[in-house]
């Protein structure tokens, strides 16, 4: 069976070193990133089954990036949680 594939878009290092930590332990291939724009670029690239997205990141938010991938038909399978630190307005 093929491993299940998690994208962590977060600009935050230590969030996404204990994304990983917790979750590669339990079979995922995970990919980290921190910006927005380079998120679109590794999409399509890396077919995740699942993104983990910081609301906020530089170059394009989460939900900038959520509609550009909606117009690509082949990444229409893939799902989205929205994360966001207590600290920021949603």
């Amino acid at each position: 069976m093929a491993m299940r594939k998690i994208l962590v878009a977060d600009d935050s290092l230590t969030i996404q070193k204990v994304i990983r930590l917790a979750l590669s332990q339990e079979g995922y291939e995970i990919e980290t990133l921190g910006d927005g724009n380079a998120l679109l670029q590794r999409l399509p690239v890396f077919r995740p089954d699942i993104v983990l997205i910081d609301i906020s990141l530089p170059g394009r938010s989460a939900f900038e990036a959520r509609r550009d991938t909606l117009r690509i038909p082949d990444l229409a399978n893939v799902r989205w949680v929205l994360m966001s630190s207590a600290f920021d307005q949603v």
